[in-house]
């Protein structure tokens, strides 16, 4: 199976010249809740990180749900984070801390994402693929069970959905939890992985990993290649945002590969 290169509509397609150029490097697009009104042909995912089916939702959130389906009729794939413990955490640099805001113990998320994700199955049609994603580890208490390669098995397997594995949030997880990026990644549910975002992430000898959205090295490439072709995964997420050139190059590279 030969995956698909999905784009983020990103604020390099602010510019009709950059849509231009980046037109035909990618297969298909993929927009979130700022992008919305996007109205480009070809936007067959939806991430939908303001949104974790771990915490308590309410109405607005489901609302917005179906604001998505109606809006994008070639929806295929809607994913979700699974980011942190607590609602409305305090951030700082990029990193969450817990501060007074509620704080979910592990079965709590657990019960709230099988709650949560059988409305959201609800919403959409069947055809529209369910996905969370694992996010980065930093040593607060706002990080609690989330990134914890069980408890996403667990959200992954007993609610039948599907795995967005995101590169650089594992090596950040990987490398502020001190253990082996390559242990970990083989832990997660990789067998339901149907999306693959990926970019450079900062780890350095000491100190914390940052996700900091670099362009990927070969070997990085190289590396979601084999992925995406061990496990069949339908869709390979570039996310890379700093310089149209460079992307295009990475697009170009992609290209060749799915050739």
């Amino acid at each position: 199976m030969t995956f698909k290169i999905s784009l983020p509509v990103s604020h390099l397609f602010e510019k009709e010249e950059n849509i231009r150029l980046l037109s035909k490097k990618y297969d298909c697009l993929e927009t979130r809740p700022f992008t919305l009104n996007c109205e480009l042909p070809g936007q067959q995912l939806f991430h939908a990180d303001n949104i974790q089916p771990i915490h308590e939702l309410d109405d607005s959130d489901f609302k917005f749900l179906e604001k998505i389906r109606e809006r994008k009729k070639d929806l295929k794939v809607i994913s979700f984070h699974c980011a942190s413990c607590c609602r409305d955490p305090k951030v700082e640099d990029g990193i969450f801390y817990k501060g007074e805001n509620i704080s979910y113990t592990r079965d709590e998320m657990y019960k709230n994402a099988e709650k949560n994700l059988s409305t959201i199955r609800s919403i959409f049609p069947d055809t529209v693929e369910i996905s969370i994603e694992n996010n980065n580890y930093y040593p607060t208490d706002a990080y609690s069970h989330v990134t914890d390669a069980q408890f996403i098995r667990d959200i992954v397997y007993d609610n039948n959905i599907y795995f967005l594995f995101d590169n650089a949030h594992a090596r950040v997880t990987a490398r502020n939890s001190d253990i082996s990026y390559t242990d970990y990644v083989k832990s997660l549910p990789l067998d339901r992985m149907n999306q693959i975002q990926f970019c450079e992430a900062f780890v350095p000898d000491t100190g914390l990993a940052r996700d900091v959205h670099e362009l990927p090295t070969d070997q990085t490439v190289k590396e979601i290649v084999g992925l995406a072709r061990e496990y069949n995964v339908q869709y390979v997420t570039p996310e890379y945002y700093k310089s149209i050139e460079r992307l295009i190059k990475l697009l170009e590279s992609l290209k060749n590969v799915t050739i």
